[in-house]
């Protein structure tokens, strides 16, 4: 994805046998944080952590 936002888009891909070419703003990334998880992201990098409590906490 980082090489996809760095060339502005563009990048062709193929479904069901045809040619599609991608732009950038054709193009949404959201991330959700998987169970017992708190993920955060900026700038190009996310950050998951394991939010479990244990008996040494």
């Amino acid at each position: 994805m980082r090489t996809f936002a760095s060339t502005g888009g563009g990048s062709p891909g193929e479904a069901g046998g045809e040619t599609l070419t991608f732009e950038l703003e054709d193009v949404l990334v959201e991330t959700t944080s998987a169970e017992g998880y708190a993920c955060a992201e900026e700038g190009g990098w996310l950050v998951g952590l394991d939010t479990t409590l244990t008996e040494a906490l």
